[in-house]
């Protein structure tokens, strides 16, 4: 294999990722079966995720463009523009994937008496307890 190839191939697989990113911003969700979590999951906005693939995937033609293709600049301006729009977009779904660790997202008083939605019934899990 000879080195010239390296940036295809990395630029290939980047814009493969840009569109998988694209395609999940297009297809539907299936929600969970039974929610596991304690708090409502924020809804991420599906312009934004569409926006940061289309980044990525212009990112990706820009390392397979290397330096000799003559739109690179503008393609890696473009990409990296798309990115940062969507991330923006995006802004309150990231916040809480990064913030909501831990302590600080389980539910105390009077929250604790009331089940989650999608949580399993408290009342229908009396039986012995068992290791899984």
């Amino acid at each position: 294999m000879r080195l010239e190839t390296f940036p295809l191939i990395v630029g290939a697989i980047v814009a493969l990722l840009g569109a998988g990113l694209i395609a999940d911003g297009w297809l539907q969700d299936r929600p969970p079966r039974v929610e596991r979590r304690r708090r409502l999951r924020r809804e991420r906005n599906r312009g934004g995720e569409v926006m940061i693939g289309l980044g990525v995937v212009a990112l990706g033609a820009a390392i397979a463009g290397r330096d000799s293709w003559r739109y690179g600049i503008l393609t890696t301006l473009v990409g990296a523009g798309c990115v940062l729009v969507g991330t923006f977009m995006n802004r309150s779904y990231l916040k809480d994937l990064v913030t909501m660790r831990g302590v600080s997202r389980r539910r105390s008083g009077e929250a604790q008496a009331t089940p989650a939605p999608g949580a399993p019934d408290a009342d229908r899990d009396k039986g012995p307890r068992r290791v899984r």
